[in-house]
């Protein structure tokens, strides 16, 4: 069975190379960008399918969650897997860092995903990273940012950065924060005991994580839909941090 479901992971991902090569042909740099956050969407879903993930989509929103301003994507960050239920979710652009661009497999598929790749370490770059980002934002991309700058063991969010957050205040464009919970596992609840099968973080290596997770039966997975925030109401991008930080530890389930 994780025979079969390797081959078509690779298939799968064979194809998804294969028709990235097409942003090459794409001269006009929106329709380029677009055209990656649409394919990777596409296959995201194609490889959530092949692995049997069943995302549910929890709607805490007080008015209708349909997109109809693109916006900066917010979420907290456990697992590869993430981005896969993230994209499926809607067509976006990921904030990624340099680190993962460097990382075997991971790097170059982001790249053929169009990910914007930054260094959170090097003050020096996140002025132009900043510039860069604002501009994409005033383009009409739609991106999406870990906030929390690297993946968890899923015991607590992390202390959010407000830096990237920024954004969207000097291109008055919304947020969009989201939350995930990973809540099973082949019919068992998520736990302590059993997480590692699923969240990628610390030094994990990524060719480990991607067996194990060949290895899960079944994968449920709650994402959590919020109000959207308007960055023009609040004046400091800190405050703005301080309300993400409220929502996603009110409605993540922490694992003990």
């Amino acid at each position: 069975m994780i025979y079969l479901k390797l081959l078509s992971v690779i298939t799968l991902m064979f194809s998804f190379l294969i028709r990235s090569t097409k942003g090459f042909l794409i001269d006009d740099d929106f329709e380029r960008l677009e055209f990656y956050s649409e394919n990777t969407s596409h296959y995201s879903k194609r490889l959530l399918k092949v692995l049997n993930i069943k995302v549910q989509n929890h709607n805490l929103s007080l008015s209708s969650n349909k997109i109809e301003e693109n916006g900066l994507f917010v979420s907290n960050h456990l697992s590869w897997l993430d981005i896969l239920i993230l994209s499926a979710y809607h067509p976006m652009l990921f904030i990624t860092s340099k680190e993962i661009e460097k990382t075997f497999f991971l790097g170059f598929m982001a790249k053929a995903g169009g990910s914007f790749f930054v260094n959170r370490r090097n003050m020096s770059d996140l002025f132009l990273e900043l510039k860069t980002i604002s501009e994409a934002l005033l383009q009409g991309h739609n991106l999406m940012l870990f906030p929390e700058a690297t993946s968890s063991n899923g015991e607590m969010v992390l202390n959010l950065k407000s830096t990237f957050i920024e954004s969207c205040r000097t291109s008055n464009k919304p947020i969009y924060p989201l939350c995930i919970n990973y809540k099973e596992i082949d019919g068992e609840v998520l736990s302590a005991e059993n997480r590692d099968r699923l969240f990628w973080y610390g030094t994990m290596s990524f060719l480990p994580s991607f067996i194990k997770v060949l290895q899960c039966r079944k994968i449920v997975v709650k994402l959590s839909i919020f109000d959207k925030i308007n960055p023009e109401i609040h004046q400091d991008r800190k405050v703005i941090k301080d309300i993400l930080q409220n929502l996603l530890n009110k409605e993540y389930k922490r694992i003990s």
